[in-house]
């Protein structure tokens, strides 16, 4: 993996130690992976999920999950940045999102998750489930 990882050097503190950035080292986790795992990533479908994975590390301001969680709840109050928001509104603000709309998201996921472990993929029930979330 170090091989792989840009901007490395020798420790100054601890001889024999090499010392990497974690975003370079995160980077070249991904490298190792699409070399040594492509057939993997390729049969289990997951290219997606590393395209993910690379925009969240290139791009963090607009991938990571604290900025889409953010997002959301500035929307609901209209707001574009968080200090444009007294701190007790935005944290009203981010325990209504917290406790409404995204709780009721993973809970829906997770019964339709658990619906399709429980009924075979071609119930009528789990097709009108999944239309309603």
């Amino acid at each position: 993996i170090l091989a792989a990882a840009a901007k490395t050097r020798s420790s100054h503190r601890y001889n024999g130690f090499t010392r990497v950035h974690n975003q370079q080292y995160r980077l070249a986790l991904i490298k190792v992976l699409r070399r040594d795992a492509a057939d993997l990533i390729e049969m289990l479908g997951l290219e997606v999920d590393l395209v993910d994975l690379e925009n969240r590390l290139h791009r963090p301001h607009t991938f990571s999950a604290a900025h889409r969680l953010t997002d959301e709840i500035l929307k609901s109050r209209g707001a574009h940045h968080p200090l444009e928001l007294p701190a007790a509104e935005f944290n009203q603000a981010a325990e209504a999102y917290y406790r409404g709309s995204l709780k009721q998201r993973h809970l829906g996921s997770a019964l339709q998750v658990g619906l399709m472990v429980a009924c075979p993929p071609s119930s009528m029930a789990q097709q009108a489930f999944s239309d309603t979330f």
